[in-house]
């Protein structure tokens, strides 16, 4: 199984013609954020509990954006130190690429849908399995 690239695409339309890029980020962080708790069990630590911040922030609004920055400085911080500063190379690396799209902050609609892409290539990147719980939460939209 693969991604549903035409339902992503369908949802990313939707959104983005919808909502102010504020609220794109939103919604797409949240997804992401649901996405992310199905493949918890490939983050380090260091990804459970960033994902934690991460999910605190954007489901439930309790955080600070200066917290999501400094987890998302210590999970790149932490594949550097894997040596993997650019490579994906198992599925760890990939689970941590995805966390970082709900780090990181946009200040436009394409920086958004840049990081919902990049989140979409690395669930395909993990194979069919969590392409399969990635198309679920898709679903659920």
């Amino acid at each position: 199984m693969h991604i549903d690239f035409k339902s992503v695409e369908k949802f990313v339309r939707s959104v983005t013609r919808e909502q102010s890029p504020a609220e794109v980020e939103r919604t797409f962080s949240i997804f992401m954020c649901r996405c992310l708790a199905t493949i918890r069990d490939l983050l380090p630590r260091l990804g459970r509990d960033a994902l934690d911040l991460a999910s605190s922030y954007w489901l439930e609004g309790k955080g600070e954006v200066a917290a999501l920055d400094a987890a998302n400085e210590s999970c790149w911080n932490y594949l550097v130190s894997k040596g993997r500063g650019i490579d994906v190379l198992d599925k760890e690396d990939a689970a941590m690429r995805a966390l970082i799209c709900v780090l990181g902050h946009g200040d436009s609609v394409e920086d958004s849908v840049d990081s919902l892409e990049w989140f979409v290539n690395m669930f395909e990147w993990l194979g069919w399995r969590y392409s399969g719980r990635f198309n679920e939460q898709l679903r659920a939209v």
